[in-house]
């Protein structure tokens, strides 16, 4: 992956993200890490990753991968939509039996 297909990667972790926090409860729980807040990190962390250029690739690769495993986590995106979204432009996705 080059920096514009994490890019657009984080762009999709992110629509995921507004998706969910938009059909979010306006009475979801106020503790401090919430699953609301946990989402409006992940927000934080794409916006920044997104701002970095080429010379930050690996820190970014990292940060893509802790928020797909965070969206996994709260059931928000599977393991296979990681897969796609980490595919290179043209590829096709092979399901494992």
């Amino acid at each position: 992956m080059d920096n514009e297909a994490v890019n657009k990667a984080l762009h999709a972790c992110r629509d995921t993200i507004t998706s969910s926090v938009r059909s979010a409860s306006p009475f979801r729980n106020q503790l401090a890490e919430s699953p609301f807040d946990r989402l409006q990190h992940l927000l934080w962390m794409i916006d920044e990753a997104h701002s970095w250029g080429p010379a930050r690739l690996e820190k970014k690769f990292r940060w893509l991968g802790f928020v797909q495993g965070a969206l996994w986590e709260q059931g928000l995106q599977s393991v296979e939509d990681s897969k796609r979204q980490n595919m290179p432009e043209g590829a096709t996705f092979k399901e494992i039996p």
